[in-house]
């Protein structure tokens, strides 16, 4: 087999990690001799053992001699784990094959350097795109401190959202409704505002079928006027962002249920998204899927924070009386004319993210 199948088998590994690793990247390794595979790891946790050491130790022989194939630059750090690159150094291996260089600025480039520095043979750039594009998230956030905000809209074919103003109204199909939720097993974090809570009463819970816990949920809520029974509040895995606007019977109240809520100022007429986005980088939220609706997509464009767009597109026109997604639809359909347009079931998917360049 190539380096390229092998790194191929690596990035299917390191797959498994998603939704589960952050805030650390998902990272997969193999571990070849003689041209089979005697191991195999990816990272399935914050906290747990880093893909290399994974691949060390369920090796079915003596990996003296070996060649591995990781997805991420190994590490020389110690962080909640020891570094990798004293493992591999120990175990004998020969040959590492990199698929990209670790994003982190701190760190980038040392990896290969102290792998080099031993006399093992090092090679970079194997099927890195794909690398790039599986840690995509983590590398905004490391190189940036701030999430990487993910905007998620399902629209007519006519760029309506539902029917009526306060109308709840399902757009797209169920091939557009299972997507969604492996999206949003992938992300650190779910935002919508208030009317969105009101009209729509959504969990914002991944029903994936995944072991994962649910991503944070975000209720952008000035005035905390959302009802303290809404489904996004049935535990405490929330908080409820507010400003000024807030009244202290309202504070109150949600501290009364339990619900964390978070002060921040406000900024053209709202809560400022400055302050909202550096307040959950800080936490190690790495993604944040804003998934609507109307008022808050239209904040997120205005202040061009959207980093990737997902768009499902039904075939159906909702007609005059329906609600617009946003409230400039001439960039929405210059955002579709440059994505990747994509069948998903009887709609159409298009995906465009300004993070994989």
């Amino acid at each position: 087999m190539s380096d390229e199948q092998f790194m191929r088998q690596a990035l299917g590994l390191a797959e498994h990690g998603l939704g589960f690793a952050s805030p650390n990247p998902c990272v997969g390794a193999l571990i070849v001799k003689n041209g089979r595979v005697i191991g195999r790891g990816y990272h399935r946790q914050e906290g747990g053992p880093h893909a290399e050491i994974e691949a060390l130790r369920s090796c079915k022989e003596d990996p003296a001699g070996a060649a591995m194939y990781v997805t991420l630059e190994p590490c020389t750090h110690w962080g909640k784990t020891p570094p990798c690159v004293p493992a591999i150094k120990e175990a004998g291996i020969l040959r590492v094959v990199i698929g990209t260089r670790d994003p982190n600025p701190n760190v980038e480039g040392n990896g290969a350097r102290c792998l080099q520095d031993a006399g093992i043979e090092v090679s970079f750039g194997i099927e890195e795109y794909a690398c790039k594009h599986l840690i995509r998230y983590f590398a905004h956030w490391v190189s940036t401190g701030i999430p990487a905000v993910i905007g998620k809209v399902a629209i007519s074919a006519d760029y309506k959202i539902a029917a009526a103003p306060g109308v709840r109204t399902r757009v797209t199909g169920e091939e557009a409704y299972q997507y969604v939720h492996a999206l949003r097993h992938s992300v650190d974090a779910i935002l919508v505002g208030s009317h969105t809570v009101a009209v729509d009463d959504p969990y914002l819970t991944d029903r994936s079928g995944s072991m994962k816990s649910d991503p944070l949920r975000v209720i952008l809520d000035r005035s905390l006027s959302t009802p303290l029974a809404s489904n996004v509040y049935a535990d405490t895995h929330v908080i409820a962002v507010h400003s000024i606007s807030a009244t202290e019977e309202r504070r109150a109240a949600f501290e009364s249920a339990g619900i964390p809520i978070v002060l921040f100022p406000e900024e053209d007429g709202g809560i400022s998204l400055d302050a909202l986005l550096a307040y959950l980088g800080k936490r190690g939220i790495t993604s944040l899927l804003v998934e609507g609706g109307k008022r808050t997509i239209d904040a997120f464009m205005r202040s061009s924070k959207i980093n990737e767009w997902h768009i499902f597109q039904s075939a159906d026109r909702i007609g005059p009386d329906g609600l617009d997604a946003c409230g400039d639809i001439p960039f929405l359909q210059s955002v579709i004319r440059a994505a990747e347009a994509l069948s998903c079931g009887p709609d159409t998917y298009y995906f465009l993210s300004a993070l994989d360049r």
